[in-house]
């Protein structure tokens, strides 16, 4: 945060008394006090940039796919400030000090549950992260700053040549898997079929955390093995499938059971037309053999009518 400036007008621009004389065009000098936040206040965002690192099993690609590029995290209110707007994230300038046009807008952390996942505490065997999955794997190595490499190789290692700066000797360092090298910098690094270029030569210190044990380990070691990463992605990319598969044959039980239903309601309604069919036939057939035994009755009690009646003329 800025907390005033100063303009100053000088004849030179020398910090030398005596060269004043003899120096050129005068210039302007600004002074600038800034005050730095502190860590623990509702004002402070730690801005990240995240890359995702891809893992290689069995032949395919693993990598996290919902995770934003660039984002401001306050630890004490757990809310993030996320640039996904490209004019938003044009109008700030990215260093030291993030300095933006218009105020960011936070949200909390809990709305975006894959960064919630990395940055709290606790483990969940279920993530609420993405990982997709690919066969497009154009290159095994990614530059993360300077002469600091992300490699992922799977079944094949990956040799490169380190030479020391004091002597002549090599010295061939054989990289397996996930891992993140630190190669010799200000000349060229040649590994198994690629050739690295030079870089510029700064003092960077690789972190690397992990939340499951509240593990931190400064490394100055050339080579840091991050095999777990793959066990996580493919384990985490293996889960949603069997996940997506459960819902899949869910949704089919429920169809198969809407549809079985339907079969058994016009099933009732077929058996009972049916049984009301059988009935009227039977009823029917009732009235026939009843109407017939009747007329039969009726056919005997008139000649034994009649046989009554010749007798009494008889008589």
């Amino acid at each position: 945060m800025i907390i005033g400036q100063t303009i100053f007008a000088r004849k030179s621009c020398t910090i030398l008394h005596n060269e004043i004389e003899r120096s050129g065009s005068p210039c302007l000098v600004v002074s600038t006090v800034f005050r730095r936040l502190p860590a623990q206040t509702s004002s402070f965002y730690q801005v990240y940039h995240l890359t995702p690192l891809p893992v290689i099993f069995e032949g395919e690609q693993y990598v996290y796919s919902n995770l934003p590029q660039i984002f401001g995290f306050n630890n004490i209110e757990k809310r993030l400030v996320l640039w996904n707007d490209g004019n938003f994230l044009a109008s700030c300038t990215f260093s030291r000090v993030v300095q933006c046009r218009n105020r960011p807008i936070s949200i909390p952390l809990s709305t975006v549950t894959c960064i919630d996942e990395l940055l709290g505490a606790e483990f969940s065997s279920i993530s609420k992260c993405l990982v997709e999955k690919s066969k497009n794997i154009q290159s095994n190595i990614l530059n993360i700053k300077n002469n600091i490499w992300y490699t992922y190789w799977s079944d094949e290692s990956l040799e490169c040549e380190l030479q020391s700066s004091s002597s002549h000797i090599s010295d061939i360092v054989s990289i397996k898997g996930s891992a993140i090298a630190r190669f010799p910098c200000g000349r060229p690094v040649r590994c198994s079929n690629f050739l690295l270029p030079a870089s510029a030569c700064i003092n960077t210190t690789i972190i690397v955390t992990n939340k499951h044990n509240n593990s931190l380990n400064k490394q100055p070691a050339s080579v840091i093995s991050l095999n777990n990463i793959t066990k996580r992605l493919v384990s985490i990319y293996k889960a949603a499938a069997m996940n997506t598969l459960l819902k899949l044959q869910m949704e089919i039980d429920t169809q198969r059971t809407w549809i079985n239903k339907i079969l058994e309601d016009f099933g009732n309604i077929l058996l009972s037309v049916l049984y009301l069919s059988i009935l009227s036939i039977l009823l029917f057939v009732i009235n026939i053999i009843k109407n017939k035994i009747s007329k039969k009755v009726n056919y005997m009690q008139t000649q034994i009518n009649r046989m009554q009646k010749n007798l009494l003329e008889d008589v």
